[in-house]
């Protein structure tokens, strides 16, 4: 029988130990090939590629002119270029150009990952349960599908990460009811999410996400505090510019953050060769755990105003209405944030462990939790489904009322499913029709926002009656996270004039994207101000 794996995509890194993870690293040779994962970055050391790109997973999904992927151009060495209103990167040989979509590169790298647990498990690998963080919008899931899909490892189930390392930590079998807040930091982004569970139902009930603050950031923050050092003592031309240098120094940085998380003085070694006048230069310095956390404060400081945010909108205004703190990925990395959140939340039990045949494997918890997910999944063609997430209404549905006014069915962050009717006092025009339309959106006038559809009752010419309109949605049968079938239904309570009932499919490819319906709310809350 062929088997289903896990994939997390957090999992998939750009510097990751390839006895963990899969890199994300894809190069370009000299000899016209494509090179993807562990390879890549060996073929990087080896100069023989003259493009590699990495960091790009951040990008699935997103528009060009996202403001994600307009920050991530002014940071990546390799070029990003717009088709079809979409990012795609260029690679360079010495005599060949090529465009790559960022589907096709996660075809790529799924390929690759399918290729390694083949080999592993010799046996042929047709179906996987993918991970992926619970900010990621319907056209960043769609996106992954799709590359799933190209790659014959087609995505069987898409969960959140949060789920994922409940699963890991067994917290989804807990007695009763459970709130836990979950610190995701990765390499780039970090995540905050309100969760709360209860029979294998997943409720979000916040979440929080940062781009631009990761691990690399606070790496980063170190490097520019050595810059000075550098400077004066050794005589480097140290600025900000030079990112051969600051490329070091991060590498520095991140072996000597983890080395604090055991020890209060992690050591900074460093051979480099001046561009001033050629000579060899050796660095040798130290970094204390208190000269990291200060340096690296305003960050800790963003999280900690990331954590105040998410627990403001769950409404957890009490420590009590928390049962614990998750710090997953690579969170359980960071020195100063465990006792940053342990100060402001004193009576929450943290976990920060998950021990792995006598190792603690908390940074990848997510993927553990993957694999279980995939074995549950596995066995849903047999029992009834064991694990339910429930999503939340991005935008509310209602229909034109009098005066062009949005009539509210389902308000925006309602739990998905959802069901609703509304009766309403309407007259048959002479023509003996009554024309009722639906809308998606936050602003009070109904034009204002995006028509969905349009249901039209017949009846007697100019006569008064009672409408009742409803509207149901439900999550797609399978549990996929990629659509939402919405059902729409008008009848004549007096009159016994019924329109048969509309069933809409809500595709991510036909719906707002996450900006977009951020701007929108808050456009709306200006225009209602």
């Amino acid at each position: 029988m062929p088997y289903s794996i896990p994939i997390n995509v957090n999992n998939i890194d750009s510097d990751a130990d390839a006895s963990v993870s899969m890199p994300s690293a894809i190069a370009f040779t000299d000899d016209g090939e494509f090179v993807v994962g562990v390879d890549a970055n060996t073929t990087d050391g080896n100069n023989t590629a003259t493009t590699v790109v990495f960091d790009w997973l951040p990008l699935l999904g997103r528009h060009y002119m996202d403001p994600v992927v307009q920050g991530h151009i002014r940071r990546v060495p390799y070029r990003v270029i717009e088709r079809h209103g979409m990012p795609s990167i260029e690679f360079r040989s010495r005599d060949r150009v090529l465009y790559r979509t960022l589907i096709e590169l996660c075809s790529m790298l799924i390929s690759a990952l399918k290729s390694r647990a083949e080999a592993y498990l010799q046996r042929p690998v047709l179906l996987a349960v993918y991970a992926v963080p619970g900010h990621w919008n319907d056209q960043q899931r769609i996106a992954l599908k799709t590359a799933s899909e190209a790659s014959l490892l087609p995505a069987r189930r898409i969960f959140n990460d949060y789920m994922a390392a409940s699963m890991a930590l067994e917290i989804d079998q807990w007695p009763g009811e459970v709130q836990m807040l979950v610190v995701d930091v990765e390499r780039l982004s970090f995540e905050i999410s309100a969760v709360y569970v209860d029979s294998g139902v997943f409720e979000s009930l916040a979440i929080d996400e940062n781009p631009n603050v990761g691990e690399l950031a606070f790496h980063q923050n170190v490097a520019e505090h050595l810059l000075p050092l550098l400077a004066s003592q050794y005589g480097l031309a140290a600025n900000c510019n030079n990112e051969t240098l600051l490329g070091a120094l991060r590498h520095q940085a991140s072996l000597a953050m983890r080395r604090l998380l055991d020890s209060d003085t992690a050591p900074i070694e460093l051979d480099w060769i001046s561009a001033i006048d050629g000579r060899a230069v050796r660095v040798n310095e130290s970094i204390t755990r208190a000269q990291f956390v200060a340096t690296n404060q305003e960050l800790l400081n963003v999280v900690a105003s990331s954590i105040n945010k998410v627990l403001s909108t769950a409404g957890w205004t009490n420590q009590t209405d928390m049962s614990c703190v998750v710090l997953a990925g690579r969170a359980t990395r960071i020195p100063g944030l465990k006792s940053s959140i342990a100060s402001t939340l004193a009576a929450v039990k943290i976990i920060d462990e998950l021990d792995v045949g006598g190792t603690n494997r908390m940074p990848e918890a997510v993927a553990f939790g993957a694999a279980i997910l995939a074995a549950t999944v596995a066995a849903e063609s047999a029992e009834p489904p064991r694990l339910r997430c429930k999503k939340l209404l991005p935008l509310s549905i209602g229909f034109k009322g009098h005066d062009d006014r949005l009539v509210v069915l389902l308000p925006r962050n309602s739990f998905v499913p959802a069901k609703r009717s509304i009766e309403i006092q309407e007259t048959y025009d002479h023509e003996g029709r009554i024309k009722i339309e639906f809308f998606e959106g936050e602003f009070s006038i109904a034009r204002r926002n995006y028509k969905r559809h349009e249901l039209e009752l017949i009846g007697p010419p100019s006569t008064h009656t009672t409408i009742e309109v409803m509207a149901v949605i439900e999550p797609e049968l399978q549990g996929s996270l990629f659509e939402d079938s919405l059902q729409l239904l008008a009848r004549d309570l007096i009159h016994g004039e019924v329109e048969p009932q509309t069933r809409v499919c809500l595709l991510a490819a036909d719906r707002l994207s996450y900006e977009e319906i951020e701007e929108m709310i808050k456009e709306a809350e200006e225009v209602s101000q």
